[in-house]
């Protein structure tokens, strides 16, 4: 459940990687603080290396259910923050790191596919896009206004072209009016700049 939101408040929706949990999560991500930003840091439901992941994967890429149920998770997640505690999408910020990037990505694509009213921005940390086997996730569907990707220079987990790639298309997608794209230096891991750069975009909403 999420804590009270303040009235002018923003909503910081958080999303972990795979093999780790919301509690692994940078304090500054996952503790609330007097900033004007709720947190909210839901966990994976499926049990995996030692802690949770949002989606299984195979030999062919991702496997479609569980990606799907993690997606619907989240729809869960906006729509009792929406709904129940009044809050404007525009006020919501979703994303994540390395696998939790991706459901968030996922996620956004399908706000934007139904064509709900776009949250107010989504970001990835040395993320990807999840590869479906049934189908493509169309990057112009993406249901934010703002993107940020963030992305380590010596990722060893997911090679930085993977996402510097698809900027353009991100940037084509109907609801999205501003993207960027920052490198930073370092491997696979949430580290100070990165979070620096993270932080510093949360307070210029």
């Amino acid at each position: 459940m999420a804590p009270p939101i303040p009235q002018s408040g923003h909503v910081l929706i958080m999303l972990h990687g795979h093999g780790s949990g919301a509690s692994q999560l940078p304090a500054v991500l996952r503790e609330q603080a007097d900033d004007g930003w709720v947190r909210v840091t839901p966990n994976a439901s499926i049990a995996v290396d030692g802690g949770l992941s949002w989606f299984d994967t195979g030999p062919r890429g991702v496997e479609p259910e569980s990606l799907e149920a993690s997606v619907e998770s989240l729809r869960s997640v906006i729509a009792s923050l929406v709904h129940d505690a009044g809050v404007d999408p525009g006020a919501i910020v979703l994303g994540g790191f390395s696998q939790g990037g991706a459901v968030a990505i996922a996620t956004a694509i399908d706000r934007g596919a139904r064509g709900e009213q776009p949250l107010g921005g989504l970001f990835v940390l040395a993320g990807f896009v999840p590869e479906r086997v049934d189908h493509e996730l169309d990057l112009r569907s993406v249901g934010a206004r703002s993107v940020l990707i963030v992305h380590p220079d010596d990722d060893e987990v997911v090679p930085p072209f993977l996402m510097e790639a698809l900027v353009d298309e991100i940037r084509s997608a109907r609801d999205v009016e501003e993207v960027r794209y920052v490198t930073v230096v370092g491997g696979h891991a949430i580290g100070e700049e990165m979070l620096g750069v993270l932080t510093g975009w949360l307070a210029s909403r």
